[in-house]
């Protein structure tokens, strides 16, 4: 169930967005528009996920190295 902004505090932003070009093979976007389909998204949506999941493994992974040992 969502729940209205106003009752969870978040404030959505518009961000600047870029068009790319991405070639995939055909076999691999077939199956993520198999996991979209199954998720109810659309392969774009899936697609920034990913990307976005993988961004944050690895800047948490970068920024692990520079916390200080107390």
């Amino acid at each position: 169930m969502s729940m209205p902004d106003e009752l969870t505090g978040l404030r959505w932003r518009p961000r600047v967005t870029e068009d790319v070009t991405l070639q995939i093979p055909s076999d691999m976007l077939d199956v993520l528009r198999e996991v979209a389909e199954g998720g109810d998204m659309s392969v774009e949506a899936l697609m920034k996920l990913y990307i976005g999941t993988g961004l944050r493994r690895d800047l948490e992974r970068a920024f692990a190295t520079q916390i200080p040992d107390r």
